[in-house]
């Protein structure tokens, strides 16, 4: 959020900027990975890696010129986990309901890049 609102206010930064802007988004998504990483086996297994790939898409902000494609890339690739989740827990609401609006973010977040930027 911050990132966005420093965003609004100023000219394009350069690529340090960039990075140290990035910083606290950065050690997210790496935690996320590492928490995937440990959680290879068991019932959140593909929720930890669906939200690892998903959050990938928070990086297009360094892709240019055209950064929907990089956030389909990782939409296709969050999708994969969730679908294991949809298909492994068709019956239990709350599941279902993460992985269709773990999705939905990832594609209003696309819609939004491509009508903003």
């Amino acid at each position: 959020r911050k990132f966005l609102a420093a965003a609004c206010s100023m000219a394009k930064p350069d690529a340090g900027q960039v990075g140290s802007m990035l910083q606290p988004t950065a050690k997210y998504m790496e935690e996320a990975g590492e928490y995937n990483d440990k959680s290879k086996r068991g019932q959140w297994a593909n929720h930890a890696a669906a939200v690892a790939e998903g959050l990938g898409a928070a990086a297009w902000v360094t892709v240019e010129p055209t950064p929907v494609p990089f956030i389909h890339d990782a939409l296709g690739s969050m999708d994969f986990y969730n679908n294991k989740i949809l298909t492994t827990f068709k019956a239990e609401a709350e599941h279902v309901n993460f992985a269709k609006q773990w999705k939905a973010a990832l594609q209003e977040l696309a819609k939004y890049v491509k009508q903003h930027h």
